[in-house]
């Protein structure tokens, strides 16, 4: 995310990375020619991420001190967990950096997963093995049209068998806050049709969760394979995590170097500035055998080391997990987090956890994921003669989607809730002060960021500017006529 607005992306750049006080690396800032930015770890924790909005907010406050670009990096640096000033070639190898996952990526989303609760392993077993063919082949409903005209969106018809396969996931602790799926891609199937255990966790959040903002998420991952591989992860994870000490204790010791405080974070390797190009620390040289020639890569790094593959800028890849480069992001809205058939919320929050992807104590925007959000509701009336309606928007909103939201509903009120006599006197009055008040909540939040997000509301134009508003000017004239003339007349 950018300030200003670099001219030049491909331009070299300087960065530094971020680390919180757990020494995660929580996202980089970088500095152009004219411009700063910050880039978020896509894999990181939710914690993470909002240590990341923290930081975002000084690198902004530095820029405005007047502060040139490499200036900022430079007093951002005297902070604890900062590193030090490196060169990359462009913006684009500081998005590579963030994009990589690392093993305690990986442990932190296992380490989500109820073990000690057997009964709910079980449940997540039975739930799958007994799944139909008619379970898998899953209808859709909607798509007639009303008695106004109106054509229903149609919607998914999930079996009683396949909720209860779903919901057996989000009690094993599948579905979880502490991957932030709106900013990754569901994770792809390997050519054997298989998938790592932490890669279950990110697909089992993503599907279950993306229900809510696209119906026939879980439709499409059924019809791919991609739900039962999900399933059969998870089930040998927890066999292998459950088995005799003496069968896992390999595993276990290889677990343990992985995430040990001595192992190096491959997100923020200690780099060496090379000619502005990232690069890793020096590595121990392999003695070459005597007589056979060792082969020279172009452009090669002289301290990579020589049996991991290089990327194109130098520094050792890694592990995608079949992520692509570029997420794909904005997936359209569903009915507000409710399953088509009216059922429980897909995704129920685990004891502890916000709801709509928050972290204890904290929620994300019900519409487009964003944090920080407050939990409010705007209201909506609208009086005909002698019948009322009354409308309301309820739950997590951020500031731009609260004020959307406020916006649209103040203004349908403002021209439909005058046209009978209680509307008139009691509620439309009424429904304007509860949004006026409701309004001043989301506006003491900050903007959003840093991080991607779904689709925002757009907040258009202010109610002032409305056209529709100023029907209110009707029963308010008539109000003071109708005084006037009272007066007049005694």
């Amino acid at each position: 995310m950018s300030d200003s607005g670099l001219t030049d992306m491909s331009a070299p750049v300087h960065y530094i990375a971020i680390a919180a006080s757990d020494g995660e690396v929580v996202g980089y800032a970088w500095a152009g020619t004219d411009d700063v930015g910050w880039i978020s770890r896509k894999a990181s924790s939710s914690s993470a991420y909002t240590a990341a909005t923290e930081w975002y907010g000084r690198l902004r406050e530095a820029r405005e001190r007047g502060l040139a670009p490499l200036g900022v990096l430079e007093f951002l640096g005297r902070e604890p967990g900062v590193g030090p000033v490196m060169a990359a070639p462009d913006v684009a190898a500081v998005e590579e950096l963030a994009c990589r996952v690392t093993p305690a990526d990986d442990q932190r989303l296992l380490a989500q997963l109820d073990r000690e609760n057997p009964e709910a392993w079980h449940e997540l077993a039975d739930a799958f093995d007994a799944l139909t063919d008619e379970d898998r082949d899953v209808k859709w409903g909607g798509g007639q049209k009303g008695p106004s005209g109106a054509i229903q969106v149609p919607y998914p018809l999930y079996s009683e068998g396949l909720d209860r396969a779903i919901f057996s996931l989000a009690r094993v602790g599948a579905v979880t806050p502490e991957h932030r799926w709106m900013d990754n891609p569901v994770p792809q199937l390997s050519p054997d049709g298989r998938l790592r255990p932490a890669d279950a966790v990110r697909a089992a959040t993503a599907i279950v969760r993306g229900e809510r903002f696209c119906d026939g998420t879980i439709a499409n991952a059924v019809r791919d394979g991609l739900l039962d591989a999900v399933a059969e992860s998870l089930r040998t994870w927890y066999e292998r995590e459950t088995a005799p000490t003496g069968r896992t204790a390999a595993p276990a010791a290889a677990s343990a170097a992985a995430t040990s405080p001595g192992t190096q974070d491959a997100t923020c390797p200690a780099s060496h500035d090379t000619e502005n190009i990232i690069t890793t620390p020096p590595a121990q040289p392999t003695p070459p055998r005597t007589g056979q020639p060792q082969p020279t890569p172009p452009h090669a790094n002289p301290y990579a080391q020589p049996q991991q593959a290089q990327s194109q800028y130098g520094y050792p890849q890694q592990p995608q997990y079949g992520y692509p480069q570029q997420p794909q992001y904005g997936m359209p809205p569903a009915p507000y987090g409710m399953s088509p058939q009216g059922g429980q919320p897909y995704g129920v929050p685990q004891q502890g956890t916000g709801p709509y992807g928050g972290q204890p104590g904290q929620e994300a925007c019900r519409f487009c994921g964003g944090m920080p959000a407050v939990r409010v509701t705007f209201r909506a009336h609208q009086g005909f003669l002698i019948l009322m309606r009354f409308l309301k928007y309820d739950g997590p909103m951020c500031g731009n989607c609260g004020l959307a939201v406020h916006r649209a509903m103040t203004t349908a009120t403002l021209w439909q809730g005058w046209w009978s006599p209680f509307s008139l006197f009691i509620f439309t009055p009424f429904t304007l002060i509860w949004n006026l008040v409701a309004r001043r909540k989301v506006s003491k939040l900050p903007h959003p960021a840093p991080g991607q997000h779904g689709q925002r509301k757009d907040p258009g134009k202010p109610v002032y500017q409305r056209p529709l508003a100023y029907v209110a000017l009707i029963p308010v004239l008539w109000i003071f006529f109708m005084i006037f003339q009272g007066l007049s007349q005694s």
